[in-house]
């Protein structure tokens, strides 16, 4: 959370097994990409709920995504070769032969030194 500029604000036991635990987020865009990885740490058990509290000062730039995207420079489709040989660097948006235009993501990068933008 503190990668999200967020603030601890209260912990709270609710019994043996759960906890509630309030952060104040202060931008929008640190909430984008929380639910997921929340939901995987827990096994499925938070509860996510937001609102609008009010402005604050601001407290700085987020890091950078530490995966990035492929971007497809051209217009056409990319051919089978090019998957086969990067198949294991990423998961694929696009299949081979598909239509596409360029600045389309075509894949997610898998390790963090592979990051283009």
């Amino acid at each position: 959370m503190s990668r999200r500029k967020g603030e601890l604000t209260s912990v709270e036991l609710r019994r043996a097994t759960a906890s509630a635990i309030e952060f104040n987020i202060l931008r929008a865009r640190g909430i984008i990409g929380l639910r997921n990885p929340l939901l995987t740490a827990t096994e499925g058990e938070a509860i996510i709920a937001h609102r609008f509290k009010g402005y604050e000062p601001h407290k700085g730039q987020p890091p950078c995504a530490s995966h990035g995207q492929r971007i497809i420079s051209q217009g056409t489709a990319p051919p089978l070769h090019q998957y086969q040989q990067t198949a294991d660097r990423g998961r694929f948006f696009v299949h081979p032969g598909e239509e596409v235009y360029g600045g389309r993501a075509d894949r997610r990068n898998s390790k963090t030194d592979e990051t283009s933008w």
